[in-house]
């Protein structure tokens, strides 16, 4: 499997990859190098992880699916998946706000981690979103 995103946690205790030709994210305890988890819930390649500046929660996207997944990273739980045709996440500073765009994108997407609900889509005039 190829490797298509990896991160370590803004705190350094934990890395997550994900593969190009698999829907599974992996985590892992940067300390031990154990493995902690197997993240199942895209339906097809997960192309970006990211995780939140407290490191409590990870995000993965898919553009392909079209979908934005998040992950408690202690429970290893998915906590909320958005229809949102992904494919680059970040969390702003605060850890509050999700905002995403991609390949099959022409809009971004402003996501609330906390509830999980949607707040805005800014249109970005017809043009693919890259990072």
């Amino acid at each position: 499997s190829k490797v298509s995103s990896v991160r370590f946690s803004p705190d350094g205790r934990f890395v997550a990859a994900s593969s190009h030709d698999g829907s599974l994210v992996m985590l892992w305890d940067a300390r031990s190098r154990r493995r902690l988890a197997t993240l199942d819930g895209h339906d097809r390649p997960v192309q970006y992880v990211v995780f939140s500046p407290d490191a409590r929660t990870l995000a993965t996207s898919s553009y392909i699916d079209g979908t934005t997944r998040l992950w408690s990273v202690r429970t290893h739980e998915q906590l909320a998946s958005f229809d949102a045709g992904a494919g680059w996440t970040a969390f702003s500073p605060d850890g509050r706000t999700l905002v995403t765009g991609g390949f099959q994108s022409s809009s971004v997407h402003l996501l609330d981690a906390w509830t999980h609900r949607r707040l805005a889509t800014l249109d970005a005039v017809n043009r693919m979103i890259h990072s």
